[in-house]
């Protein structure tokens, strides 16, 4: 059964959407109901529409839902496939690629602003993760944006973009999008909340900060004898000490020595 502004709408829509399931579920907001082949949902403030597939199966897996309620239909048509819908607080995707996802607030923001799913990012994977204040989401090109406060929403990509997940309670949200590059050897750096990650080939992508780069870089940084970064710093359980190695040796910390480093090769 069902009655209201469900029932208005339903009308319309009875061969798309089967039959009811149950009663319209109301509160403060509006009403909901379950249906053959979607839900639906009806807030006088913000009309009445249906959700369906795996865009319903996901966003009624989201927490809260945190994006609110629909706010369109479900419109397809979109690069490689896609469908999308807008919701109060955001927009929930899916395409044959990459599945259903949700985005959201400034990320959502700076990846339409770079041309949305028809731009380099392609679609955003899953949702978005949050950490301390900091957010990323991955994006099917395998980039990342990353909304920090203070810093805003930036862009890691590349090899330095492929480390940034394992790195990012480490170093933080990049505070820039752009990489440095030109460096020694044909390297790049992209700098961080906490520090700065640097690439080179043969070389990979490695994270420095703190007391290790202050001393790297006093010993010429990329430039010195030490060369780039060849690992993470490597820290004991007990925080006693640690350790990074780079192509020309390594750095160690010990509690109350400070930062010191032999130049031997590693």
């Amino acid at each position: 059964m069902t009655y209201g502004d469900i029932y208005t709408y339903y009308k319309d829509k009875a061969s798309a959407l089967g039959g009811p399931f149950g009663v319209p579920e109301c509160s403060d907001r509006g009403c909901t109901q379950a249906f053959d082949r979607g839900r639906v949902f009806s807030s006088p403030r913000l009309g009445t529409f249906t959700m369906t597939g795996a865009i319903k199966d996901f966003y009624l897996t989201y927490p809260g839902p945190e994006l609110g309620w629909p706010t369109s239909e479900e419109q397809c048509g979109l690069a490689g496939g896609g469908c999308r819908q807008q919701l109060e607080a955001g927009r929930a995707y899916w395409a044959p690629v990459v599945g259903p996802s949700m985005i959201s607030g400034g990320i959502l923001s700076a990846w339409s602003s770079s041309g949305a799913e028809s731009g380099a990012l392609g679609y955003p994977l899953f949702k978005e993760i949050c950490y301390a204040g900091t957010c990323y989401q991955r994006f099917h090109s395998g980039a990342y944006l990353v909304w920090s406060p203070g810093a805003g929403t930036h862009l890691t990509a590349g090899a330095i973009g492929a480390k940034f997940e394992r790195y990012s309670t480490y170093l933080g949200g990049p505070t820039t999008s752009r990489e440095m590059c030109g460096l020694r050897s044909g390297g790049c750096l992209q700098q961080f909340t906490y520090g700065k990650m640097y690439w080179a080939p043969g070389v990979g992508a490695w994270p420095i900060r703190g007391g290790m780069e202050t001393r790297w870089r006093s010993a010429g940084a990329e430039n010195g004898s030490l060369g780039y970064p060849t690992s993470p710093e490597y820290c004991s359980l007990d925080g006693t000490g640690c350790v990074q190695y780079f192509q020309g040796g390594q750095l160690t910390w010990g509690r109350g020595i400070g930062v010191g480093g032999g130049y031997a090769p590693a």
